[in-house]
């Protein structure tokens, strides 16, 4: 995150990681435990955690993991939240050298399997939330991998320059908002000048 501030910031800089390399790492956690979990999944499909349930002495009726709805308004039990960030750290094992790549990765699985697990012997969490989770998560960040850093399709130059072109959009609008808005309150300011003068007049003829 801070090497890509650091370059919307300053659009000329170069960047500090690879720009394939972060994109990669912010879209991943982005679209994987931030949007498709925590925000379309566990805020829409209404399923309600286990310590809520009848058969765990709650009052919610047990709802299985393919049907969306359920008595859970929000921060509902389909999927874990908290077993999709943990799974999430496949991302940055998948950079590991090509030789132990296969057991860093693997040893991300077993840290996002054991955080799933203690959030199921919480109750907080089914053992399907975890394993949708892990399966979801793992497929988004595979899914990103193979379209911005497999070597056919990795272009770290081409990706660094749509990033400048972003962050000097950016700086084009930001300013031409900001001038908008001075310009807007000088009219303002103006208008309540002239009304206040106005008044005076008004008032020093009574």
């Amino acid at each position: 995150m801070f090497a890509l501030l650091r370059k919307i910031a300053f659009p000329g800089s170069k960047m500090l990681i690879s720009p394939s390399v972060v994109v990669f790492l912010v879209a991943s956690f982005i679209v994987g435990p931030g949007l498709t979990s925590n925000l379309l999944l566990k805020e829409n499909w209404g399923r309600p955690r286990p310590n809520h349930v009848e058969q765990f002495a709650g009052t919610a009726d047990f709802q299985p993991w393919w049907r969306p709805g359920g008595a859970c308004e929000r921060n509902c039990s389909f999927v874990s939240g908290e077993a999709s960030q943990a799974f999430w750290v496949v991302a940055p094992a998948a950079l590991a050298p090509a030789p132990i790549r296969p057991m860093v990765m693997g040893t991300a699985v077993v840290f996002g399997t054991s955080v799933g697990a203690m959030r199921v012997i919480f109750g907080r969490h089914f053992v399907s939330d975890i394993v949708f989770a892990g399966i979801i998560t793992i497929a988004i960040v595979m899914a990103l991998y193979f379209f911005l850093l497999d070597p056919v399709r990795r272009n770290d130059a081409r990706m660094e320059k749509l990033i400048e072109r972003f962050a000097v959009s950016l700086h084009r609008n930001t300013a031409a908002l900001l001038s908008g808005t001075g310009t807007a309150l000088a009219h303002a300011g103006s208008t309540l000048r002239h009304t206040g003068q106005h008044l005076h007049k008004r008032i020093a003829c009574l």
